[in-house]
């Protein structure tokens, strides 16, 4: 059973259902258009919606997909809150509001805290089945394998965000410029920057790639190589 429902008073897609069992084959999508045609037929411009902040859940990358954009705010339920301007309408200037965050950043910074916090599990769950990692250390590995590795290597994770780089050219890539404070088993604290560049899974929008770059020379002139520790 599929069920499908928007508030035609605010514009608000309310909720979006599909047993398991019917998912694919682009049911969602053929759910979804109907609500937002009527919604825009009704005179609404602006349409929107919670979604799960959740990189690693299917509605992450199902809505953005089809074009709704994060708003940079939240529900009281903690989901994302996403917009879709319906065909014709103008997105309007405020310039006293906030941007709307792609995607992509948001999955960044999500990947920087949660690597700061040492939340391993979260950040797992940011990658594609399958996705990997190439480290300069360690080569390329399934980024399951990877965050395992690193998690025994460390005791403590301080990230201290720089920047996010999203591509000129529209490809599935964005960067990570962070300083890492990393301190390994024997207490050593190592500190460095990483450009660590993603490149994301369209259909997902998840990872499929994670090259970590930076200067491993001062890390291995001060402490060796602290995974072999």
């Amino acid at each position: 059973m599929n069920y499908r429902f928007g508030d035609i008073s605010s514009g608000e897609v309310v909720v979006l259902a599909r047993l398991p069992t019917h998912e694919g084959g682009g049911i969602g999508q053929r759910l979804l258009s109907p609500v937002v045609a009527h919604l825009g037929s009704a005179g609404l411009r602006r349409l929107f919606l919670g979604c799960a902040a959740d990189p690693a859940t299917r509605s992450f990358g199902f809505y953005r997909h089809l074009g709704w954009v994060f708003t940079g705010t939240f529900d009281p339920a903690g989901d994302e809150i996403l917009e879709l301007f319906t065909p014709g309408a103008e997105c309007p200037a405020h310039p006293e509001e906030p941007r709307p965050m792609h995607p992509y950043v948001s999955l960044l910074n999500t990947y920087m805290r949660a690597l700061g916090e040492s939340d391993y599990a979260t950040v797992k769950r940011l990658f594609a089945p399958g996705g990997k990692v190439l480290s300069p250390f360690l080569g390329e590995m399934l980024a399951g394998p990877f965050f395992d590795r690193l998690a025994g290597a460390s005791t403590k994770n301080v990230i201290t965000p720089i920047d996010v780089f999203l591509s000129a050219t529209d490809k599935h890539l964005a960067t990570a410029y962070f300083q890492y404070d990393w301190t390994v088993r024997d207490g050593t604290l190592i500190t460095f920057k990483v450009m660590d560049l993603f490149t994301f899974d369209p259909a997902s929008g998840q990872v499929a790639y994670l090259d970590l770059i930076y200067d491993t020379h001062p890390i291995r002139t001060s402490a060796g190589n602290k995974y072999e520790l």
